[in-house]
């Protein structure tokens, strides 16, 4: 990143964090915590956790964080029971690909955006990787899938 006075990066704890800032401080939240090469830290995951952020944005803000996950099979419970959590705060949240030619059994990297106001996605914006990341964009709707919260976080998911 380029230094720019508008943006303000804070390294630290993201759940203590989040419970300490002010509310709609901030137009946007990057979150990228593993606790492992591919789980992201619990406390981070649940629907106490996504209050908090959406807490602190801006009525116009959005949270943006990478899951490493699969797509379909027993390895995508994690990304939908996360997508779950979003979705029961956040009015539209969006799942892209990061790697198309990637099979949807594999476990990879794949991004989630999630907004407090939906918007139209433009797939031909002026940035080149905007337009290729929203043309790898993916649908997956799960109405079983439980949200996760503190008292059952996705440490609760065996055999991952």
């Amino acid at each position: 990143l380029t230094h720019d006075p508008r943006l303000r990066i804070f390294h630290d704890d993201g759940r203590v964090f989040l419970n300490s800032a002010k509310d709609a401080e901030y137009d946007a939240v990057f979150m990228d915590a593993f606790g492992s090469v591919l789980t992201t830290p619990f406390q981070l995951t649940t629907i106490e956790a996504v209050k908090q952020i959406d807490r602190v944005l801006k009525p116009d803000g959005v949270v943006i964080f990478n899951i490493a996950a699969s797509l379909v099979g027993p390895k995508s419970r994690v990304l939908r029971s996360e997508l779950a959590t979003y979705r029961q705060i956040f009015p539209q949240v969006l799942i892209f690909k990061v790697k198309t030619e990637n099979p949807d059994e594999k476990i990879q990297n794949m991004i989630i955006a999630a907004l407090k106001r939906p918007v139209p996605i433009d797939t031909d914006s002026i940035n080149g990787k905007i337009t290729q990341l929203s043309r790898n964009q993916v649908t997956l709707n799960d109405p079983e899938a439980t949200p996760f919260t503190d008292d059952r976080p996705a440490t609760e998911l065996r055999g991952l």
